[in-house]
Parts: structure tokens; C-alpha cells; sequence
């Protein structure tokens, strides 16, 4: 049997070729893109853009209005989205609108995230090659990153997550490589910034990876790299000052990074107190999830075949509010959304949601305070991973797919939770081992940063967030399974 194998990674192309790797990658994912663009009939079809094979999200106008925005009067912002986001989607979106109208210009925008996802996938297994030295392990990394879902089906929606995950681990491969140093640190710097401006969370990663290349450990000496600092972070800063100028002229306040965490007027709406609540306790904020806690309060507008029955967890309740209380700020909620009732009434009605809202909150922090600072944070955490990774992979339900369709979904279900229970293990054990080397940690920090930073910083629990993180999962398997198979084993004397 490993005789058979050898021969097989034998007779695979050369890893040289570059560009048979990269096709073979853009042919693979290119059915999962097909199927989503040509294929599956959409339950919602676009809203705004209605002539483009693109997919459009909930959050796709909030990229695609500033900048046309900027074409059309030199203003990047908008009246429904403002500048809220971060120019990322402007280097590639901008540049093809000078030529094309919107809809072909859209089309050309996420043909272009397939191809740079396919150039990631060769990338992110020449990591593994690199680090590994081990050709073998170039074949396998490609292969599981090539044929998974959970990344590949953002590559034709229009958001940021397919960009941003190209982008990082094209960075990461640059970032590791050490002959031509300088230069492919510019390079690795150029598109974590990119990253950066698509994603402003992964500002820290900047951090990170500075610290990795500042503090250089070869030959048991400690050297203190600043060219190579400034070869990497050069380009971030030149672009990010410009951005902060901007800023200052446009609002007249110092903002480095994005205007607020949640769209233009949530804090003025019931939804920020309505978060607020719902972060207090861990509550999942996931508007568009039928199951979430959150529509409790709002429920979804679309069509489920079953909308489940949302239980809030008994332990949340205080002297300030009870369960009566919530059903009564439901209520004002619904008067809210019910556009046949007079303005001024659904206002005022509103403003004492949100004060409720915001009382309820503040109790759970006073009375739960393990709760509201820990506990709330590891309940984020768990609905942010245990799920079945594929929500997107078809619109119909579970019970509605053929036999093929369901056997696929089954098969993604379980490479989704081994990819997350096996990256943590294999992170954790990557980033803690004492004699691995700074390389492996780097993958390690990457996925871990990624997976931890949003529900434990900004409590936060959609899914989408994490897909930057799951190659590094990926990788980081890898990298441990073959470091620890590849271990001596230490024989008591």
C-alpha cells in the first residue's frame, strides 16, 4: 500500500509547475463557483445588482456603494453606508469600473477572487512543503485546501472573505520565505495591508508578524532586524497615513481604521442596545439565523421551512427585568418595524426599547458579572464553531437534498468540525511546544488569532469571520501530525 502511494506522488507534476497547479486548483474550485453562479436557483435573487452572475450578501451594497460613490462625485461614502468600510474592495473593484459598466465590472470582481483563490491554494501548500521539506505534503495540503467549502464558496459573493483569505496567505508565504528578504517582505507587507483594509480586525496580525521578523534567532544569537521591520511595515504605513488624513479632513477626529463596529446608525437605533443586551450573556447576534437568539426580538423576513423556537437561557434574569419584561420589549420592537404605524409613534417606542434594553444589560453586568466578562465570552465561542460549516453549501434544507447532496453536505459537516477541533489541538500544541521553531508558530498564531478575536474581543459569533483562519487550521494539522509522527521518543534510562 505505501509502495502504491509513493508511486503516485511520483508520477503527480512536477511542484515547479507552477502554472499546471494553479489551473488544476482554478478547474476544482471552479465547480463549486459554477454551481453557485449557474446553477443552484437562488430562494433570494439580488436585490441591487440584478444583471450579474456575483452573489449578493446582506452586507454586499455596504462595499460596493462607496465606492460608487467616488466614481460618481470624488466622495467615498454613500446615504445608506457612509465610509464605513475600509477601502479594501477598491484596488481591484475601481480599477475594472474604469473600463466596465457595474454588473460586468462585479462579474470580473469575483472571477477574479476564484483566481486568486486558486493561487492561494498552491501557495498555502508550498508553505507546507517549505516548512516540512517534504514534497510529499505538498500534494496532500493542496488537495484538502482545493476541494473545501467552507472557504471556496465566498470566492463568487461579493464581501470581503475570499480577497482577505488570498491575501493573507499570500503574505504568509512571502512573509516565510528567506532568500531575497527585504523584497519579499515588501511584499508580504503590500498584501497584509491589503488584508488590513478589507478586514481592519487583522491590524494585529501587523503586530505579530513584525515582532516575528524584528527578533531574527539564527545560530543561538538574538539580531534585531529594523531594515527588515521597514521593509515590511512600509508600505502600511504609507497607505494607512493617507487614509488617516483623509479622515481627519472628512470627520474632523482622528480614525485610524474603520468609523464603528456595527453599520452607520446602529447606535441610534434599538439594535445597538439590542446587541448591547444580547453580548451580555452571549446571545447569538446572528440576524439572519432562524435559530439565533437575536430574533427572539427580530425575527428573520425570509421564508424557513420551520422557524424554531427561541429559549432564552434561564440563568440571565435579575431583579430589573424578567422574562414578561422581554416579551414586552418584543413587542415595542414589533411596533417598530410595522411601517403602517405613524413615525413619531414607532420613535417613541423605540426609545423605550432602547432604554430597557440597555437597563437589562447593565443589570446582567452587575448582578452576572462572570457571566457578562468570562462566560458570555466562551458562549460566543461555541456558537461562533458547533455548527455544521454548511449553512451556504446548498440553499434547500437538509431534509429537501438528494441523496448525493446529502452525503456531500455530511462529508463537509465532519471535514468542517475536524478541521476545528483538530487546528485548535494542533495550534495550541505548535504555538506551546518549546523546541519548534518561530516558522511553525506563525502558522499557529494566524488561525488562533482569528478564531479567538471575535467572539472574545468584539463578541461577535457569525461563522463568516472565521474563514481567513481555516487554512491556517488546515495547515496546522499538518504541520503538527508530521512534527509529531517525525518525534524521537524519549526512552527513560
Amino acid at each position: 500500500m505505501k509502495e502504491k502511494i509513493n508511486r503516485m506522488f511520483e508520477a503527480m507534476p512536477s511542484i515547479s509547475k507552477r502554472f499546471f497547479w494553479i489551473t488544476l486548483a482554478l478547474a476544482i474550485k471552479s465547480i463549486f463557483f459554477i454551481y453557485k453562479t449557474g446553477i443552484e436557483e437562488r430562494p433570494s435573487p439580488n436585490i441591487y445588482f440584478t444583471h450579474t452572475f456575483a452573489n449578493e450578501w446582506g452586507d454586499t451594497y455596504s462595499y460596493i456603494e462607496p465606492i460608487e460613490s467616488y466614481i460618481a462625485n470624488g466622495n467615498y461614502g454613500g446615504p445608506v453606508y457612509s465610509d464605513y468600510r475600509m477601502p479594501g474592495y477598491v484596488f481591484p473593484y475601481y480599477f475594472i469600473r474604469f473600463a466596465f459598466d457595474v454588473d460586468t465590472s462585479l462579474n470580473i470582481l469575483v472571477l477574479l477572487q476564484l483566481l486568486f483563490g486558486a493561487i492561494s491554494v498552491y501557495l498555502l501548500a508550498k508553505i507546507a512543503m517549505n516548512l516540512l521539506k517534504n514534497e510529499k505534503v505538498f500534494y496532500i495540503v493542496f488537495f484538502l485546501y482545493a476541494i473545501n467549502t467552507f472557504v471556496s464558496l465566498f470566492d463568487s459573493a461579493v464581501m470581503s472573505e475570499s480577497f482577505c483569505s488570498s491575501a493573507l496567505i499570500i503574505s504568509v508565504y512571502f512573509l516565510l520565505r528567506q532568500e531575497n528578504r527585504n523584497r519579499n517582505l515588501f511584499i508580504s507587507g503590500l498584501f497584509l495591508t491589503w488584508c488590513i483594509f478589507l478586514k481592519p480586525v487583522m491590524i494585529l496580525l501587523l503586530v505579530f508578524y513584525s515582532l516575528y521578523i524584528f527578533i531574527d534567532k539564527t545560530e543561538n544569537k538574538v539580531k534585531l532586524n529594523w531594515t527588515a521591520v521597514l521593509c515590511f511595515t512600509g508600505i502600511f504605513v504609507v497607505v494607512e497615513s493617507a487614509w488617516m488624513i483623509r479622515n481627519e479632513r472628512v470627520h474632523n477626529k482622528f480614525i485610524p481604521l474603520t468609523t464603528s463596529k456595527y453599520y452607520p446608525g446602529t447606535d441610534e437605533s434599538y439594535l445597538g442596545p439590542l446587541f448591547e443586551f444580547m453580548n451580555a450573556y452571549g446571545g447569538s447576534v446572528v440576524w439572519w439565523d432562524p435559530s439565533a437568539d437575536v430574533t427572539f426580538f427580530k425575527p428573520v423576513t425570509f421564508k424557513v421551512d420551520k422557524k424554531p423556537e427561541i429559549k432564552l437561557p434561564e440563568n440571565i434574569y435579575t431583579s430589573e427585568f424578567n422574562y414578561d419584561s422581554l416579551l414586552a420589549v418584543r413587542n415595542l420592537i414589533g411596533i417598530v418595524n410595522d411601517t403602517t404605524i405613524d413615525k413619531a409613534i414607532r420613535r417613541q417606542n423605540e426609545l423605550i426599547a432602547m432604554d430597557r434594553l440597555k437597563r437589562y444589560a447593565e443589570s446582567i453586568k452587575t448582578n452576572h458579572p462572570f457571566m457578562y466578562y468570562i462566560g458570555s465570552r466562551f458562549k460566543v465561542l461555541k456558537n461562533y464553531f458547533v455548527h455544521s460549516g454548511t449553512s451556504i453549501l446548498f440553499t434547500k434544507s437538509s431534509a429537501n437534498l438528494n441523496l448525493f447532496m446529502l452525503g456531500l453536505k455530511v462529508f463537509y459537516s465532519a471535514l468542517y468540525m475536524l478541521i476545528v477541533a483538530g487546528g485548535f489541538i494542533s495550534s495550541f500544541y505548535l504555538l506551546l511546544k518549546r523546541e519548534e521553531n518561530n516558522n511553525y508558530r506563525i502558522i499557529s498564531i494566524t488561525g488562533l488569532y482569528i478564531a479567538l478575536v471575535f467572539p472574545f474581543l468584539f463578541k461577535m459569533d457569525e461563522y463568516r469571520y472565521f474563514v481567513p483562519g481555516y487554512p491556517f487550521f488546515m495547515l496546522a494539522i499538518v504541520l503538527a501530525v508530521i512534527t509529531f509522527k517525525n518525534k524521537p521518543l524519549k526512552v527513560r534510562s
